[in-house]
């Protein structure tokens, strides 16, 4: 089991014992949803990037639901889909400034001897690896258009 796995699994104990339910129960969801991806990939264990994007995804999944429940003027859920989202992003590495970004990207392209956008999947690929869930694939992506001509 990856550290970050170890680590859900110890908060989630932690949050039952000091009885702090939006935090159980989100981290129970999380961890259901990590089984329920072991169970269907048919594999034993997932990396922690693998985690972080189930993370990511999960996140995404809260803001979209809160913009929703703003507009049908249903504060309350709101309130709980942002408290969900702050248990969440714990989880997640602190993120790459633009420099940093940018400075990844040039690395990425430099590795894999991209010169033009036709072999930007390649330096895509090694961007994402070098980000370690730093910054998200869109964010990558719209560098490397920017310094991929």
């Amino acid at each position: 089991m990856g550290d970050l796995q170890q680590k859900i699994n110890e908060d989630i104990k932690q949050a039952m014992l000091s009885k702090d339910n939006v935090k159980r129960d989100t981290l129970r969801m999380l961890k259901s949803t990590i089984s329920n991806i072991l169970i269907s990939k048919k594999i034993k264990e997932l990396t922690d990037l693998d985690i972080i994007a189930i993370i990511r995804k999960a996140i995404e999944t809260r803001e979209v639901s809160s913009e929703a429940f703003i507009k049908g003027e249903r504060f309350d859920l709101a309130t709980k889909e942002q408290e969900e989202i702050q248990v969440l992003s714990v989880y997640l590495p602190s993120q790459l400034t633009a420099e940093e970004t940018e400075n990844l990207v040039k690395l990425a392209i430099e590795k894999v001897g991209a010169t033009s956008r036709k072999q930007m999947g390649l330096a895509m690929k090694c961007a994402v690896e070098l980000s370690a869930g730093r910054t998200d694939n869109s964010t990558i992506s719209a560098v490397m258009q920017k310094l991929l001509v």
